[in-house]
């Protein structure tokens, strides 16, 4: 027998019947369980309060009528926040002027937001996946969401128990249940551009240049992978893991990917970082498009006050249940210091190979993990997927950061007391006699 489902999946219909299904069963769920509904809301910036949630709402926008996908309304005493939703499924992308319509909707009705959802990736949370026209007003906010990153946002509310209410936890898991068909519409990430496989054989000849568009699409592309990376492993560990962008870029993400095209077509190499929570170290993730592997790594700083040796055993201790293939590379104080290059089974049989004389002087330490993969695009993602996740759970997860130990207090020396002694005399028969004062 078939059990019933709240959100049942059909296999007929087209994109648009997927799209507003997807649409209602997302408002719906987010409406039904409260604390799913207030972790996508919280992010667009809405007060805490009532949620209502409507579908194909029509409004009128000079002589044209136009009709959103979704309303959000959240109510607080007197105080109303409203977002209008535009949703794609599949492998549909966002209209930059359909988008804008729903702007000036927002605004001629003193709404809050736009939010917009597709399979569509951004590398950092208030970047959009198409370009915003700069005459819109800046009242109305714009904000995106993938559906990989709404997926992820209801598996750690449904892994960590965070919904209380019974029936609420049971609509957000027939929501997973939904968004897990393969006919109900919403995508994890599954693009790497038009330009992917066209890049790689560039890539291998060394005839990229870093003009070319197709180098840039591809950067922008492994952004938006490095993002699903990061949701994926998210997934795994149950706490909010991001992409690592540093400040100035993620100030400027188009001069980002210009960099990244030219290290492209440089060294046919793309890279980025995934920050974990209270980890020791990133994840630094590397494609090497020439060399056909992708490569994992983490940088732990070593002991101080510590011979050489002892430093070097320190972080052995942590690698018993690291792959005997990690590369572990010694560096010195300064970046042209490179110590040796060894594996962990050549480090484990002898640790006193990764000291390179007594007087260098070991600062931290780089460990490696590659793995050879295929660059056709499901299984590139796939491997990615496998290689990161792999990395942080046989290397990463188990390293710690050296810590000083705790300062002693000093134990004062010992002090001899003095005391008054009687000085007893012993008579010629053995009997006790007080010595008299004088």
């Amino acid at each position: 027998m078939t059990p019933s489902r709240l959100f049942p999946v059909t296999k007929g219909g087209g994109d648009k019947d997927r799209e507003t299904n997807s649409t209602s069963v997302l408002l719906a769920a987010m409406q039904g369980a409260g604390e799913f509904g207030r972790s996508i809301t919280q992010k667009l910036g809405a007060p805490a309060g009532k949620l209502e949630t409507f579908v194909e709402v029509t409004y009128e926008l000079g002589d044209v009528k136009v009709r959103p996908d979704g309303l959000l309304r959240v109510t607080r005493g007197k105080t109303s926040w409203t977002a209008l939703v535009e949703v794609k499924t599949g492998h549909s992308k966002l209209d930059a002027d359909q988008v804008d319509k729903y702007h000036e909707v927002a605004r001629a009705n003193n709404f809050d937001a736009v939010l917009t959802i597709s399979s569509q990736l951004v590398p950092a949370w208030g970047e959009l996946p198409v370009p915003v026209d700069k005459r819109m007003s800046k009242k109305v906010q714009r904000f995106h969401m993938s559906w990989s990153m709404i997926h992820t946002e209801a598996l750690l509310l449904d892994k960590n128990n965070s919904v209380s209410d019974p029936t609420q936890a049971w609509i957000l898991s027939e929501f997973l249940r939904y968004l897990g068909e393969k006919n109900s519409g919403p995508l994890d990430f599954y693009d790497l551009g038009d330009s992917w496989e066209e890049v790689n054989r560039a890539s291998i000849a060394s005839t990229l240049r870093p003009q070319d568009h197709s180098a840039e699409e591809v950067a922008d592309h492994y952004l938006q992978l490095t993002s699903f990376l990061s949701l994926e492993l998210s997934r795994e560990l149950g706490v909010p893991v991001q992409q690592l962008i540093s400040k100035k870029d993620r100030g400027d993400i188009p001069g980002l990917i210009k960099n990244m095209a030219q290290e492209l077509a440089s060294s046919g190499k793309l890279e980025t970082a995934i920050s974990v929570p209270n980890a020791a170290s990133a994840v630094y993730v590397t494609s090497d498009l020439r060399a056909q592997v992708i490569t994992c790594s983490a940088k732990i700083d070593a002991p101080i006050k510590e011979h050489a040796k002892t430093r070097a055993n320190w972080l052995l201790r942590q690698l018993k249940d690291a792959p005997s293939s990690l590369r572990i590379q010694v560096n010195g104080p300064k970046k042209k210091d490179a110590g040796p290059v060894v594996s962990l089974e050549q480090a484990l049989k002898k640790p006193e190979i990764l000291v390179k004389d007594v007087d260098f002087e070991i600062k931290a330490f780089t460990l490696t993990l590659t793995t050879k993969t295929s660059f056709k695009r499901s299984v590139f993602i796939d491997n990615s997927v496998k290689a990161v996740n792999h990395f942080y759970q046989s290397v990463v997860q188990n390293l710690k950061i050296w810590v000083p130990p705790a300062p002693k207090v000093r134990q004062e020396p010992a002090t001899t007391e003095i005391v008054d002694v009687t000085i007893v005399q012993v008579g010629e028969t053995g009997e006790l006699i007080e010595s008299q004062d004088e």
